[in-house]
Parts: C-alpha cells; sequence; structure tokens
C-alpha cells in the first residue's frame, strides 16, 4: 500500500490535533505522511513530517478548511541543507527562543540505522519538512546524497 498522497494530522497524548505552547495564545499542528516503498529486501518506510504554526485561532480555522477526520488536503516537502547553506526562509523555522543547537535539534537528520547525525562536506544536514496545500511542480522534495 503506497500512502505518498496522503497527510494526516497527528493527534497528542490527549488526542488534540492542536498543540498548545503554554497560555501564549500560540500552538502547532504535526502532521505526517508514511509512504511505503517496495523493495527487492520488502517494503521499506518513508515518513515525512511538518509543523504548521501559528495563533490558537488560525490553527483553528485550518483544521476547519483543510483537515477532514485526520487527512489533510494537501502534501509535505522535504527539503535538506548542510548546515552551513540553510537559506534564511527555513532557518526562520528555527524557535529564536532556544540557543541555537537546542533549537536544531528537531531538524537534524539522523540515520534510521544508528541514529547518528548524517554529515555531508563536513557539514551536519539539516532536514525541513514544509506543508504545501497543493504541490507544484517546483516543489518537489530536495535531498543531499554523497
Amino acid at each position: 500500500m503506497n500512502t505518498s498522497e496522503q497527510v494526516f494530522a497527528v493527534p497528542n497524548l490527549n488526542g488534540e490535533l492542536i498543540n498548545l505552547y503554554g497560555k501564549t495564545g500560540y500552538g502547532y499542528i504535526d502532521l505526517k505522511n508514511d509512504t511505503i516503498i517496495p523493495t527487492a529486501d520488502g517494503d521499506e518506510k518513508f515518513t515525512k513530517l511538518a509543523k504548521i504554526k501559528g495563533t490558537i485561532e488560525i490553527l483553528g480555522q485550518f483544521l476547519k478548511t483543510h483537515v477532514k477526520g485526520k487527512r489533510v488536503v494537501g502534501g509535505i516537502v522535504v527539503k535538506e541543507f548542510r548546515e552551513d547553506e540553510v537559506p534564511a526562509k527555513y532557518k526562520s523555522f528555527l524557535n529564536k527562543k532556544q540557543s541555537y543547537e537546542d533549537a536544531v535539534q528537531e531538524y537534524l537528520k539522523l540515520s534510521p540505522q544508528t541514529g547518528l547525525q548524517i554529515t555531508s562536506g563536513g557539514q551536519r544536514v539539516l532536514h525541513f519538512g514544509e506543508y504545501m496545500p497543493s504541490i507544484r511542480q517546483d516543489e518537489f522534495d530536495s535531498y543531499i546524497v554523497d
């Protein structure tokens, strides 16, 4: 079964789709897409993740407009960059209230086999998932392969 066209809103431990940042009026929704790819050695699962951040009001509107059940209209596009080549658009994803090292942790690409950080050209690889309400031809995934 290939679910590459299906993105789902992921509920938190309380079953809610909106995760709150304390009592700030802001929060986020976790999105997930699992793709099963048949290989010679059996099926391989590949997961794309994205986070939509905003005010609670805007996130509620997003759920009403783009989510049917837990299924989300649109897709997740993944972009990878060497740490010293991350464009400003993606640097803005980092939490400015944290130290750089703490903020970058959720974006580090890790080996699924060892859990170790993946590097390219001596630089750590950062992995960003971005939700797109509709996917255009120029918004395909972009991976670093050495």
